[in-house]
């Protein structure tokens, strides 16, 4: 006899691994953020060094 809907224990296991993988996910959100950003920072200062070499050219 099985339940397609979900039980308060069974809610409360999801719950439980929300809050264990939270962590986690916030982590790699971070550190993609701060791959991106990174990536960008580089990618101006390297345009930026390229347009002042143009200039003294």
């Amino acid at each position: 006899m099985t339940s397609i809907s979900p039980t308060p224990a069974d809610l409360r296991l999801y719950l439980q691994y929300a809050t264990l993988a939270l962590p986690w996910f916030m982590i790699v959100v971070d550190l993609y953020i701060m791959c991106i950003s990174l990536i960008v920072f580089v990618y101006e200062e390297g345009v930026e060094v390229k347009g002042e070499e143009d200039m003294y050219i």
